[in-house]
This record gives C-alpha cells, sequence and structure tokens, in this order.
C-alpha cells in the first residue's frame, strides 16, 4: 500500500477482511482500493462490512459514504439514475454536510420531472455551492436547476414562486459576483447568460398559452419581474408577445420596440451583416412588410424575413414543395423534420452566430443534428401549404437576430447587386 500497488494489495487486504482483524484502516485500505480500480460495488460491501464491525467508527461512516458516492457515479454512467438516486441518497444520510455528496443527489434529482424533486435538487446544490463555492461544476449545475425551478413554476402557473425564484437568482449574482464572473469573460457575459435562463420559460409560455386570460396573468407575472430588474430585454420582448396575444396589440408591438432598444443600449453591439447565399431559386419576393408588427418579425425579431416563391410577372405563391439550400457554411445544431407547419433547421458558424430557417416540409429534410453542410447544399422542401413560405433569420450572440445581406441576386429590371440586401416588397431573381 506504501508504493502504491493497490492490485498486489488487494488479496492480502482481503485476506486480513476474512480473517476479521480487528483493525480499522484495513477496511478502509480494501475500500480504497477499490474505489481506485473502479470496483464501486466491492468497495461498497467492504465499507459496509467494515462498518457493521465498527458501529462507533465515524472513519468508516465517512468511507461509506464515499463509497457509495463512487457507486452513485457509476450508475450515472450507465444510465442507471434511480439506482444512482439510491446511492446518493444514503451517502448524504452518512454525511450530511459533504458538498460533492449533496450535488451528486441534486444532480440526481435534477433528472426528474417532479416538481417537488427539481425543486430540492435546487435546495441541494445551493447548499452545496455555499460550502464549495470554488467548484464549477456544482455551480453550473445550480444554474441548470435554477433555470429548470423556474420553468416548471412558469408552467404551473405559479408566478408568485416564479418572481421569488427570479429574485432569488440575481441576488445570488449580487452576492456572490466573483462565482459568476469565474466562469464568464465579462460582466456583460454574466448578464446575458441570466437573462437568457429567466427568459426561457416565458418565451415557451408566451409561444404556447392561447386563452387571453392565461396570457394576461403570464404578462401580469413578467411585468412585476420587469419593475425590478428593467435590463432583461429577452424578457421584455416576450412580455410584449404575451401583451399582443392577449388582445392589445399597440402596446405589445411598443414593448418589443423597447427590448430591441435595450438590447442595443445594454450590448451596444458592433453588428457587422453575415454574408449569405440566397437560400431559394428562382424569382423571390420578400413578403414582410418593413416596420412589421407581427412579433414574429419585430423587436428582437426585427431583423427576420419571410420569401415565397413567385413568377416575374405575378406575386401568386408558388412555394410549397420548393427546395431550400444552405446559405451558408456551418453544423446542424438543431433539426426538427417533424413539427406540420414549424420543421426547421439552424446552422451554425464557427464564430457562434446562428442561422435559422423555418416553415420546412416535415419528412423533407434528411439531413441530422451534427452533420456539416456546404452552402448551397439542398437542405428541404417548403412545407404548410396553407401558407407555403421561408421565414429566415440571423441569431447573433445575444439572442436577437442581426442583419444579413447576400452575396449576389438580380432586381426585376435585371440589375445585379452584390453584398446587399433586397427591399422588402420587392420581387428579386436568384439562380446559382
Amino acid at each position: 500500500m506504501k508504493k502504491g500497488d493497490c492490485e498486489n494489495a488487494i488479496p492480502h487486504l482481503q485476506r486480513a477482511v476474512e480473517a476479521q482483524e480487528p483493525v480499522t484502516h484495513i477496511y478502509i485500505n480494501l475500500h480504497a482500493c477499490y474505489y481506485k480500480a473502479g470496483r464501486h460495488h466491492e468497495s461498497v460491501a467492504v465499507a459496509l462490512s467494515g462498518t457493521q464491525r465498527f458501529p462507533g467508527d465515524e472513519s468508516m461512516r465517512k468511507y461509506l459514504a464515499l463509497a457509495r458516492h463512487g457507486l452513485g457515479w457509476q450508475y450515472m454512467r450507465e444510465q442507471k439514475i434511480g439506482l444512482a438516486r439510491e446511492q446518493f441518497a444514503q451517502a448524504l444520510e452518512l454525511q450530511p454536510d459533504h458538498a460533492d455528496i449533496m450535488a451528486a443527489f441534486g444532480i440526481t434529482l435534477l433528472r426528474s420531472s417532479d416538481s417537488s424533486d427539481v425543486h430540492q435538487s435546487m435546495d441541494l446544490l445551493y447548499q452545496a455551492r455555499k460550502k464549495s463555492p470554488d467548484t464549477d461544476y456544482i455551480q453550473n449545475n445550480l444554474m441548470a436547476a435554477y433555470y429548470k425551478s423556474l420553468q416548471l413554476h412558469v408552467k404551473h402557473k405559479e408566478y408568485d414562486e416564479a418572481d421569488t425564484l427570479i429574485d432569488l437568482i440575481y441576488n445570488d449574482r449580487s452576492e456572490h459576483p466573483e462565482i459568476y464572473l469565474r466562469g464568464a469573460k465579462s460582466e456583460l457575459a454574466v448578464s446575458d447568460m441570466l437573462d437568457e435562463l429567466t427568459a426561457g420559460p416565458f418565451m415557451i409560455a408566451a409561444r404556447a398559452l392561447e386563452d387571453k386570460h392565461s396570457l394576461t396573468e403570464l404578462a401580469t407575472c413578467m411585468q412585476s419581474v420587469m419593475e425590478k430588474w428593467p435590463n432583461l430585454y429577452r424578457l421584455r420582448h416576450w412580455y410584449g408577445v404575451a401583451v399582443t396575444k392577449a388582445g392589445d396589440a399597440r402596446r405589445g408591438h411598443a414593448l418589443r420596440k423597447q427590448a430591441y432598444g435595450d438590447y442595443r443600449r445594454i450590448v451596444q453591439p458592433k453588428e457587422h451583416p453575415l454574408l449569405l447565399e440566397v437560400p431559394l431559386r428562382g424569382w423571390i419576393y420578400p413578403c414582410t412588410k418593413p416596420d412589421s408588427d407581427l412579433f414574429s418579425h419585430s423587436g428582437l425579431f426585427q431583423n427576420a424575413t419571410d420569401y415565397t416563391h413567385a413568377t416575374e410577372t405575378s406575386l401568386q405563391n408558388l412555394s410549397y414543395e420548393k427546395p431550400v439550400y444552405a446559405p451558408i457554411d456551418g453544423v446542424l445544431v438543431e433539426v426538427d423534420n417533424t413539427h406540420p407547419t414549424d420543421a426547421r433547421v439552424i446552422i451554425q458558424i464557427q464564430s457562434g452566430i446562428k442561422v435559422e430557417l423555418i416553415h420546412l416540409k416535415a419528412g423533407s429534410i434528411k439531413l441530422r443534428k451534427g452533420e456539416h453542410v456546404k452552402t448551397g447544399q439542398f437542405l428541404g422542401l417548403l412545407g404548410w401549404k396553407e401558407n407555403a413560405h421561408l421565414h429566415m433569420h440571423v441569431w447573433g450572440l445575444h439572442g436577437v437576430t442581426i442583419p444579413y445581406r447576400y452575396k449576389r441576386f438580380q432586381t426585376k429590371n435585371g440589375q445585379a447587386k452584390n453584398n446587399q440586401s433586397p427591399k422588402r416588397l420587392e420581387l428579386f431573381y436568384y439562380n446559382k
């Protein structure tokens, strides 16, 4: 053992245990050797045997807890979450103040779909972070627990609890700025991450809800949050969406416009339009009105554009089942090939900027998430027969659509254009 040679030490230690020698370090060393070798079932067995042999020995309880902790992580790697949860729970009973054990149990609870488990996960990870503030994996999982807990509160319309949780998150950031900055490049990066975390659950709800009473309740919660934390521009945008869907289109549009202004003020972006190839072929009509008040084309989405297929002499929509091509080289980070109207792909380029193309025909996308695509590569066909069109926007690095231009295209009167954006509501032509 002094040489660290567990392989040769194990047989000797096993014989000593079998002989029931009354020395705790034999059990501890055998447990340690099993643990080091990844033999976690045997590690638990010998630590349990030692605890039973020396019931009053605190060190044996400690090593049994560590053995169960190791076995729990083995089960996690094997995706046996229920068994992992049992091991971590028993380890926590033995060592209730051990940060890594608290965190491990919290991480397994975070995998649950049960609200009480998720909220308990958040509490455990918060306590673990207090005990071990410099441990990155604990902080990262605490952020995941914050998000999932908030998501469940919003989903179940527990808006007072959601409001309280957001206060907890931002107060935590104020009290522990060094922890939040450790994993980020700047204060802006921290603010951006928390804005995205906070807005996500409300975005899902604002998109999904249709009942005006429910939308009004959602908007009331967001208003309360915005009054305390006014720089959450993503949340303000979705607050505007909820207000519009609840029946007040003018106020909703104003809120989304304010959200974009907040973004410009807070981030002070230096946006360089992304240069793309036109994703369609033939005569194309950018049918989005300038300064559109549609919530899918205003506020943080104001640089999104809808396109339809037309002819040189008619704007009749001929888009259904027309091919869509990749406008840029990149990696597919999202592919939805099943939604009846909103099948989509998202292409990410090296800088982290993403191009999203929506309303493809379900089943027409033959590519998979993670595949690399080349400019001009076939992506799929346009779908949504009743309202066929291509919706495209470019996501910047702060949750906002940014401008883009096309390498080349031709106006209706035959004029060649390079590195420009077609005017909205004006027909143009492209063919590679």
